[in-house]
């Protein structure tokens, strides 16, 4: 299997303390991964706070919005929050 050149774009949240707030900010995160990395770094990411619904993944091969249901739902599953 080659690496696959992946885009994962998404919202971190927003924080408010008690003196101030982040509003929430839009990322884009790029580069060559093999398909464990790329469901490792969404892993990082919803431990993060940003929302799984939120995600999207691009990859180099076509496959459109199904590869971004499979690579969150298996970082779900290594997570223990999906059966």
């Amino acid at each position: 299997m080659a690496k696959q050149f992946f885009r994962v774009s998404g919202t971190y949240p927003g924080v408010t303390t008690r003196n101030s707030h982040i509003p929430p900010e839009k990322f884009h995160h790029s580069g060559f991964l093999w398909c464990d990395m790329i469901q490792l770094h969404i892993m990082e990411l919803i431990r993060e706070g940003v929302d799984a619904n939120g995600i999207k993944v691009y990859v180099d091969l076509p496959g459109g919005p199904e590869v971004t249901k499979w690579q969150v739902g298996q970082a779900l599953k290594r997570m223990g929050r999906k059966p």
